[in-house]
C-alpha cells in the first residue's frame, strides 16, 4: 500500500526489484565498506535502477573531511551495557579508516575490525554522477545545513533521471 515503508534485505551491488521507489535512504555510514571502489558505484546504480523517474537518493555518511577534523587514533567508553575500546588507522592518504572495535562486559570479549572508503562531498557527487544520477547536492546535515567546517556529517541527496510520473 502506498505510504508504507517497504524493507527489503539483499546485495545491493545486484538488487533487481520488481517495482520503484520514491526515495531511498542510507543513514550513518553505511556506504564505502566494499574492497573495491567499483562495487560503490555497482551499489549506486542499484539504487538508482529502484528509484522512479524524479526519486530521490539521500546518503549520509562520515564524509573525508570531517573524518579528518575529528580523527582520533582511539577512545574509551561505555554504551548498553559494554565498555568499548575503539582504535582507528588512517588507510593510504586518507582514502579510508581501519578501525577496531573491542567491547567487553562480564564474561564476554567481542572484538571486529573493518575498513571504511572516505569520500570527500566532491568525490560522493562524481561518483553519484557516475552511477546515474543528477544534480547531486551536497549537505553538512540532515537538516539541509552547509558542507563546511562545522559540518555533522556528509549528506548527499541527488535524482534518479527522468520526469515524476
Amino acid at each position: 500500500a502506498r505510504g508504507r515503508a517497504e524493507f527489503l534485505r539483499a546485495d545491493i551491488r545486484r538488487f533487481r526489484g520488481a517495482r520503484r521507489f520514491d526515495l531511498a535512504v542510507n543513514l550513518y555510514t553505511s556506504f564505502g565498506y566494499f574492497r573495491d571502489p567499483a562495487d560503490d558505484v555497482a551499489a549506486l546504480r542499484s539504487l538508482r535502477r529502484a528509484l522512479a523517474p524524479g526519486g530521490a537518493l539521500v546518503l549520509e555518511m562520515n564524509g573525508k573531511e570531517t573524518a579528518v577534523r575529528d580523527y582520533v587514533r582511539s577512545e574509551e567508553f561505555e554504551r548498553g551495557g559494554w565498555s568499548v575500546r575503539t582504535e582507528n588507522e588512517v588507510v593510504g592518504a586518507w582514502e579510508g579508516l581501519r578501525s577496531r572495535w573491542i567491547l567487553t562486559r562480564p564474561g564476554e570479549r567481542v572484538d571486529r575490525s573493518f575498513a571504511l572508503r572516505l569520500y570527500s562531498g566532491t568525490e560522493l557527487a562524481r561518483a553519484q554522477s557516475e552511477a546515474g544520477f543528477s544534480g547531486a547536492r551536497i549537505y553538512g546535515g540532515l537538516d539541509g545545513s552547509a558542507y563546511d567546517q562545522d559540518a555533522r556529517s556528509l549528506v548527499a541527496l541527488a535524482r534518479a533521471g527522468g520526469r515524476k510520473a
